[in-house]
């Protein structure tokens, strides 16, 4: 007996597909750079999401990346800001000794981890920061005595996704603590380079932060 054989046409989207892998979900500010290592302008240094100037001119610009609303999968969404800072009066107009990463602290002494100039900021889902930097991970002393000056950068970034009207930021300080100085700050200091330690007279710190912005 012969049986009769029908053919079916299997239209594309029912055939077998491998299943989706989801990319971990990333909410937040990314400065500089989404999940990916900052190369930062020549002779610019990253502040708590701003670029500072390490030249004798007060003003460097640069690109600040942040996250736009949109779906969290498959990564952020992004759009760029480019605007100037001028830097805070009160700093020395010269270049720092040391510009870098909180490392870890011992008595009146602060390491930071200089990199190469390069660092990461990363924010996670539950707002946890990351901070990294590139390069052998060289470790500087900064010595803070009673005349060190202590900074810390209070600069408000109320950008919402546009550019300052005249494209420009000015930074500000306020006296600062060196009990406040800890993981993610980033750290800047003028004084006295003596090999690996610096004696600092000025030191400017800041915290890594993340500005979110709403959907269009």
């Amino acid at each position: 007996m012969t049986m009769g054989i029908s053919e079916t046409n299997i239209e594309p989207s029912e055939q077998a597909v491998e299943p989706e892998v989801k990319k971990p979900k990333r909410r937040g500010l990314l400065i500089g750079g989404v999940i990916a290592l900052i190369g930062l302008l020549a002779g610019a240094a990253f502040v708590g999401g701003q670029l500072l100037s390490k030249q004798a001119q007060p003003t460097a610009s640069g690109p600040l990346v942040m996250r736009a609303g949109g779906p969290a999968e498959g990564g952020a969404m992004t759009s760029a800001v480019s605007v100037e800072f001028e830097n805070a009066k009160e700093l020395p107009a010269t270049p720092p000794e040391v510009t870098g990463l909180f490392a870890e602290r011992k008595d009146n002494s602060i390491f930071v981890t200089v990199g190469n100039g390069e660092f990461m900021v990363a924010v996670s889902e539950d707002g946890v920061v990351n901070t990294q930097t590139g390069g052998n991970g060289q470790k500087l002393e900064v010595v803070v005595t009673n005349e060190t000056v202590l900074y810390k950068d209070v600069t408000e970034m109320m950008l919402n996704g546009e550019q300052p009207a005249d494209g420009k930021i000015q930074q500000k300080v306020a006296p600062g603590s060196l009990d406040e100085i800890g993981q993610n700050s980033f750290v800047m200091a003028w004084g006295e380079r003596r090999g690996d330690r610096v004696i600092a007279k000025v030191l400017m710190y800041s915290q890594a932060f993340g500005i979110n912005v709403p959907a269009p």
